[in-house]
């Protein structure tokens, strides 16, 4: 699997768009990257903590 800038380019304008930001030319604004971010539980949000490692949970 490979992840080109070119194919995030349209969602990119979206999200930047919906958060009235129109300037996409930074480099780092809405980067595309190859990273998977898991579900967090309620604990998590109210930390601000990402997940990027598949939690373990029961």
């Amino acid at each position: 699997m490979q992840l080109r800038n070119e194919h995030a380019t349209a969602w990119r304008k979206a999200v930047i768009g919906l958060l009235s930001n129109d300037n996409i030319q930074i480099p780092t604004d809405w980067e595309a990257k190859l990273q998977r971010h898991y579900p967090r539980d309620l604990a998590e949000v109210q930390a601000k903590k990402y997940i990027t490692t598949k939690p373990n949970r029961k």
